[in-house]
């Protein structure tokens, strides 16, 4: 894609997701996560029940921390960036 909007706007690269369970049984992860958009992009997220969904939209939102890997936002990483920015950066994009 080029022209005005071919610039990244979010950006994943080796993202790794998950949580422990509040009842202490086997922790939910996920690891090699990777996809970029750029602005004016539409993506879908589909899979299964239980797969992570869920969990991937909210740690990009900075609801929930990842595990590893990186989120950015343009060229700068996500912890650059208050809950408001992060907020306004993707209900913009």
């Amino acid at each position: 894609m080029n022209g005005p909007n071919s610039e990244k706007s979010i950006r994943i690269d080796n993202l790794g997701i998950g949580y422990q369970s509040a009842s202490g049984g086997k922790p939910f992860i996920r690891k090699g996560i990777f996809f970029s958009g750029c602005r004016g992009e539409m993506i879908a997220l589909i899979g299964l029940n239980g797969i992570g969904k869920s969990t991937l939209l909210r740690t990009i939102a900075g609801l929930q921390k990842r595990l590893s890997g990186g989120l950015f936002f343009g060229e700068k990483p996500a912890e650059q960036f208050s809950h408001l920015e992060t907020a306004r950066l993707i209900s913009e994009n």
